[in-house]
Order: C-alpha cells, then structure tokens, then sequence
C-alpha cells in the first residue's frame, strides 16, 4: 500500500515528462511538415495570396519560400495587431489581441509569485518530511499550496496577499482592455469605410403588430427619428418557395454531374455509340430528395432526362412565384434603413410599441449575408420554446459528458483508480514511461478526441434557437460552448482526478477528509500542466499543418467532377466561426487563473501555450482563412466577462483550502480569517464586475449621440474616395445576361471598390429581398469534350433551361476543367459585395 502510495506521488512528474517530450515530438512531427508543404501547397497555406478571384481587400502579399519566412511576417504581425482589422475583421484582430492580454495577465503575475510561492511552497513542505497520516507530496506537487507543512501555516498569508494583487490586477487589465474596446469599435462604427454600408443603417424590427405591416404605417412609426427612414423591406412567408428552390438548383448540380460521367464514359471508348447514360432512383416522397437513396428502392429514371424535365417544369413555377411575392403571406418584421446612422442606434433602444413582446427585439448591424433567412419566419414563443428546448439538450450533453471525462480525469492519478477498480492492477507492472503516458498524454489526448464533435452540436444548437442573424448566433454559441467546457475540463476532471486520490484513504480515516481535501485538490494540476503542453506545443504547430482539413481539401479535389464544383474548391476560402474558437482559449485563461495560486507552476505553461496560440493564430487568421461571422468584435467583452469565471473560481478554491487548513494536531483552523478575507475579495469582484458591465455594456453596441456626425456631410468625402464616377464601371454585376458571365476576367476583381454610390443603391435595393426573390435561374456548366457529347446535350435541352460550353474543356485524361480567370456562367460578382 506504502509502495502504491509512493508511486502515486511521483506520477506526476512522470507524466508531466512524458507529456512534454510526447507533445515536443508531435509538435516536430507537424512543424517539419508543414515547413516542407507550406511551398508546394501554396493554394492550401496561403490562399490569400494565390486565389485571384479574391476582392482586394483580402488579398496579401505571397510569403518567400525559405522555410521559415513565414516566421517573421507573423511575429510582426502579432505586434502590430490593427492589421489584422484591414484583412480579417474585428473579432479576428480581439481574438488575438485576447491572446495578448491573456500574456500581460500572466507575464508578470510570474514574476511576482514565482520567487515568493515557489520556495514558500516548495522548503520545508510535507514532501521533505511527511507525516504518517498525509499522502506524501512529491514532483510537481511540491511546487503547490498542497505542500506547505501544517507547522507553518502562517506561509498562507502570502497566498492570500498574491491572490489579492492577482485578481486587481486582472481587473485593472480588464478595465482597461474594455476602454480600448470601446474607442476602437465606436471609431470602426464611425469610419467611412463602415459608414456607406447598408448595415450601419439599417435595422431589423420583429414582432410588429399586423396593423403596422406596411411601409406607410413603419415609415411614420419612425419619422421622429433623424432624418426619417431611406427603406423598408417588408418581409414574407418564403420557406415553401426557398425549399423549391434549393431543390432546382440541387437538380441542376445532379444534372452537370451526370453530363460530366457520361463525356467521361464517351471518352474513354473513345465513342458515342451504346454509352451507359447515368441513371438514379426516386425518392419514395418529396422531402427526401436531399437524402441519398441507400435502400435501393423507389423508381429508377435516366438522370439526365429527368433532370432536364425537372427544370423545364420548376424553372417557369419558380420565375412566376418571383414575380408576385405579395401573394405570399407577410410575416411580422421588416428591415429598415435609415438615412444615417444615428437613427439606427436609436430605433433599437427605442420602446417602439406600447404592447409587450411588440416590435421587439430589433437588432442593429446586419449585412445581407448575416442573415438567417430560414429563421426570419419564427414567431417570438417560437423562438422562445427552442432557446428552453436547445439549452435542455446543453444540459443533457453536460450530463452525459460527466462519465467519461471523470474516467479520463481519474487517470491522472493512477494508482488510485487502481484501488477503486482492482482490474486494472496488471498496469502496476507496467515500466514507469508507460505509467507516464497513462497518466500524462493519454488523458489529455483522449479528452481531446471526445470533445472534437461538441463544436458543431453548439453551431446546430445555436441556428435551431431562431436567431435571425449569424452574428447573434455566434455570441449565443460562444456562451453554450464555454459553459460546456468550463464544466467538462475544469470543473468533473478537477473533481475526478482530485477526489480519486483520496477516496480510498477517506473511508478509512473519515476524520482526515479536510486535510486530504486540501492536500490532493491541488494536484489536479498535474493534468492540466500535461493538457497545456498537448494544446499549447502540439496543438499550435498542428493548426499550422491543419491536416484534417489538408485531407477534406484533397478528398474534395479528387471527388469534384463538374468544372463548377472545382473551380468553387480552388476559390473559396476555408471558414472559421468566432462561436466555438474563443470559448477553447478563454477556457484556458481561466484554468490559469484558477490554479495561479495553487499551483504556481501552471503559470509557464499558460505563457508559453499562448504564446504558440499567437502564433498559429497570426498565420492562419492573415493567410488563410475567411470569417462569415462578423459580430464587430463583440466577441471580445463576451470573452472578458467569462474570465471572470476563473476568477470567481479562483477565490471559491482558495476560501475553501483555507478553511480546510489544519494545525499539526489536525485540531483549528488556523487561516479562518485568510478564508473570511477571500469571501471578501469574491463579493467585492462581484460588484466591480456588474459595475463594468453595466458601464460598458451599452457603450460598446450602440452609437453615443455626442459622437455622431451628419452622414450627409461625410457622404462627399466617402464619394470621392470609394467610386471613380458612375460611368467608369461595366461589371455586369446586375446583367440579365448571365449566359455571358463567363467573359467575366480577373480585373474585375477590383470591382467592389470601384461602383458609384448610385450602382450601390440599386444593389442594395435588391440586396435585403428575401434570399428566395434573388436566387437566379441556374446556368448549366458543361465542359467543351472532343466527341461533342456536351454540345449535343445542350442542344436537347427543353425550352427555359440555359447550358454553355464557354470557360469549361475536359482535358486529354478525362477530367473536367475550367479556363484560368473564367468564372462560372451564372456568378455574379455583385452577390459578394458586403453592401
């Protein structure tokens, strides 16, 4: 039992080395690789740089090919943050700006504990000379509150006078990172570059009476406000026809597909004659037909045929329901542009209506492509029972999560799960490398792995709540995932690898529970050091390599076949969604703050995985990837505020040693009034955290009234900058020409921002239509084939179904390609404009 208590202890320190030298190896392994592919695979690790179908205000300067001229560009980067805004946006440059004032948090707070903690911690301590009834404490351990000796209890007035300068510290931080928060946004909202966008000015109102649905009846509710209303958008029932929709052009994605496999069928006899055309079977109903057909049942048609009489009947029904929308019911909110931009702030603070639930809520700052048109039509008891419903589901999942993680957490302390579970005795034998990796790399591993689909269960438990807008949907997400993670690799793996240490002993001794309590929840730390190392090391030089989605890249370039799935592969960015990425670092802060006291050590391993964060981060947010999620760098205060959850924690933990403390005769408490002094510190951090909030909140999303300025008068100066004159630009960007489009090259890439103000407001008069009135007929893209295969199913083609070969071949192996600088038959540059 003595000999299984001893290895216990030194456990730690085992799995901590094999943790570091497992995470260094796998760290290696991804840096050499990515080194090496970053030159060859330039589309996949810089795409920034080398897709050329990306609007100016993406694009970057292609990296040297040296391996590590990429090293520089990003630390400068780091440095010099506000470049990140020009190319990425807010949130992109407050992620990392977080990452930064997570370093100031912790950089010096190092400096400060570490010469006094450590040796306070560490001399003198239960390891040197343990009594007979406390587990021994050894390795990493000795470093912790957990070792100080019951004879020299008076050491915890240093803990709790560092506890207090830590937590004033991350306040005064914090204070002043929301100051700058404030500024940066309020000059972002007031630039002239977010100022001539539609989503400066217009609002989205819900909830509105059925008396008040109609634009004379909404533009006199908000004349009062200045400069009265530009636009009302009145929005309706569309579902039905957007189903239809979608359904068409799915159709005609089958259709280009089946044409492609038939050419290639051609090709490859080399003739025309008795060539297997491609066939499918029906689903047996309607709304199965996005589902595959994996029970080979239903009636088997002729893919091609069927498509092309598919589209003859939709493609008419489709252009009808256009063209009379209001037959269609309304539905009870509206978009509402307003001649500036004061207005908008001012109508979403507004009491509109003098009924509740009316004309509420209305949100602010939506672009065409945040909104989520799917959910426009939910009523608010609607949306009210699916936020109930999906935070119920959060819940389950927590619950369901407890299980394994407890498992995964009580392999950090090895030799007593091997008590609680005798089965598992055989791996007392193991050599102590492998009890290193048991106890260090495999939990920390394995807690990753299990948490790898919890990401997208948020995303669909934040688009099922019925938010009509992305952004909205990302901040809800960023709550759901960090609460999910908080409680999962905090809260159970601290409990589970701190509590299995002692239950043996604690039903043996109920009298030592307090100071077995205060002496084994402290070495919960051991994971956490291992779970640093794995994300921090390997997980940084991994975003790098990103080799999961380097496989999806080639797995789509090897499945594509039509030159329109293609030439979307080669010239779509890979996207990231704010939701679900500052949850996993500002969990990680908060785990640093928690055990910043208790266990000093914990503070080097925050630094140094930040540090690599900022790094990987850096990179990937400049040269590679696209944000479709833009909530102006709310993210930001969202993040700050669930610091302080560690912090509350912080001082939750420290309370509670305290009073757990014993004298040497286990009679006492001897640090009653540190643990008093600590309830103190937590209800004072409480005040001064809803003073914050409340003080900032509304300074950091709405417009104060002493900053604005007459849009009118910046409306010149914004003229002159952003349009050369209304007639310098032919970019067909509102043709009905579509089948021209591919004439379309890559000067025009320059496009956005060369259209007049007037161009704008026609685009932007169509722009806040509902998503089913601007889908466009779909243009067949079929690539030119030397047997005339495609030019033969074009001319078979019914009437009202468009085809062209221009822009597309297939090439002497058989393979559909697109011409460099074409774009497909029916894109439309204007579609992406961030109006």
């Amino acid at each position: 039992m003595n000999e299984q208590v001893d290895n216990l202890a030194g456990t730690s320190l085992k799995g901590f080395l094999a943790s570091l030298v497992s995470s260094i190896v796998f760290a290696a392994i991804f840096l050499i690789a990515f080194i090496l592919l970053r030159t060859k695979l330039r589309r996949f690790y810089e795409p920034r740089a080398n897709i050329e179908t990306l609007p100016e205000e993406k694009k970057i300067e292609p990296l040297s090919r040296r391996p590590w001229a990429w090293l520089p560009p990003v630390l400068v980067l780091f440095l010099h943050k506000k470049r990140i805004i020009e190319k990425s946006g807010m949130d992109a440059y407050y992620f990392i700006r977080f990452i930064g004032m997570v370093l100031v948090i912790f950089a010096p707070a190092l400096l400060l504990t570490w010469p006094i903690l450590l040796p306070l911690n560490r001399v003198g301590g239960i390891g040197s000379n343990p009594p007979s009834d406390i587990t021994p404490v050894k390795g990493l351990d000795q470093y912790s509150f957990s070792n100080v000796d019951r004879s020299n209890t008076d050491r915890y007035w240093a803990h709790l006078v560092l506890a207090w300068l830590f937590v004033i510290w991350i306040c005064i931080v914090v204070t002043y990172e929301l100051h700058h928060f404030v500024r940066t946004r309020q000059n972002w909202l007031l630039s002239p570059k977010h100022r001539q966008k539609a989503s400066a000015t217009t609002i989205l109102v819900t909830g509105i009476p059925k008396h008040l649905l109609d634009t004379k009846s909404l533009r006199e509710l908000f004349s009062p406000l200045p400069g009265g209303v530009k636009n009302i958008w009145l929005n309706r029932k569309f579902a039905g026809l957007l189903n239809t929709i979608n359904q068409r052009d799915a159709i005609s994605r089958r259709l280009e597909g089946a044409v492609v496999m038939l050419q290639q069928r051609a090709h490859k006899k080399q003739s025309t004659q008795d060539l297997q055309r491609p066939q499918h079977r029906l689903p047996i109903a309607s709304w199965m037909f996005s589902f595959p057909n994996w029970m080979l049942i239903g009636k088997k048609v002729d893919t091609i045929d069927w498509c092309k009489a598919e589209l003859a009947r939709l493609n008419p029904e489709i252009l009808e329901k256009q063209a009379n929308p209001n037959d269609f019911e309304p539905m009870n909110s509206a978009f509402i542009q307003f001649h500036r931009q004061i207005s908008a702030h001012m109508a979403v603070q507004s009491v509109s209506y003098h009924k509740a639930m009316a004309m509420t809520p209305s949100y602010l700052e939506l672009s065409p492509q945040d909104v989520l048109w799917d959910n426009m039509q939910m009523l608010w008891w609607e949306r009210y029972i699916w936020i109930v419903g999906v935070w119920g589901l959060v819940v389950a999942l927590v619950i369901s999560y407890v299980i394994p993680v407890t498992f995964i957490g009580s392999l950090s302390h090895l030799t007593s799960l091997i008590e609680l579970l005798p089965f598992l005795e055989f791996l007392n034998n193991a050599p102590s490398w492998t009890q290193g990796l048991i106890t260090g790399l495999l939990p920390t591993l394995l807690i990753a792995i299990i948490l790898a689909l919890v990401p997208l269960l948020m995303r669909l438990g934040g688009r099922l709540q019925g938010w009509p807008n992305k952004s909205v949907v990302s901040l809800k997400v960023q709550n759901m995932y960090f609460l999910f993670l908080f409680v999962q690799v905090f809260l159970v793996v601290t409990i589970s690898s701190g509590v299995t240490a002692l239950i043996d002993t604690a039903i043996a001794n109920p009298s030592q529970i307090p100071q077995l309590l205060a002496t084994n929840l402290p070495k919960a730390s051991n994971f956490f050091y291992s779970y640093l190392l794995l994300q921090g090391i390997s997980g940084s030089a991994g975003d790098l390599l990103s080799l999961w989605s380097l496989f999806i890249f080639y797995f789509n370039k090897m499945s594509d076949s039509t030159p329109r799935s293609k030439w979307k592969q080669q010239n779509t960015l890979r996207n990231l969604t704010w939701g679900t990425k500052f949850p996993s670092v500002t969990n990680f802060a908060a785990i640093g703050i928690i055990y910043s006291i208790i266990a000093p050590l914990i503070m080097l391993f925050v630094i140094v995985a930040f540090i690599l964060f900022a790094i990987s981060n850096c990179y990937n947010f400049y040269y590679v990837y696209d944000f479709a999620t833009d909530t102006g760098g709310l993210s930001y205060p969202t993040a700050l505020m669930q610091l302080f959850t560690g912090v509350y924690f912080l001082e939750l933990c420290l309370t509670g040693l305290f009073f757990l403390v014993r004298n040497a005769d286990g009679s006492g408490v001897p640090c009653k009034i540190q643990g008093i002094l600590m309830v103190v510190l937590l209800v004072l951090t409480i005040v001064f955290q809803v003073m914050v909030y409340r003080t900032y909140r509304p300074l950091a999303e709405f417009l104060p009234l002493d900053l604005n300025k007459d849009t009118r008068e910046i409306a010149d100066g914004e003229e002159a900058l952003l349009s050369r004159s209304a007639t310098d630009t032919q970019d067909g960007s509102y043709d009905e020409n579509k089948e021209t489009r591919h004439d379309a090259n890559i000067a025009e890439m320059d496009i956005e921002s060369s259209v007049s103000r007037e161009e704008r407001e026609v685009l932007l008069l169509e722009a806040f239509k509902h998503e089913a009135l601007r889908r466009r007929e779909p243009v067949l893209w079929i690539p030119r084939d030397a047997l005339g295969v495609g030019e033969e199913q074009i001319e078979g083609l019914p009437e009202g179904v468009h085809a062209t070969l221009q822009g597309a071949f297939l090439d002497e192996k058989g393979k559909a390609r697109y011409e460099e600088g074409v774009f497909p038959p029916d894109y439309v540059r204007s579609d992406d404009f961030l109006l």
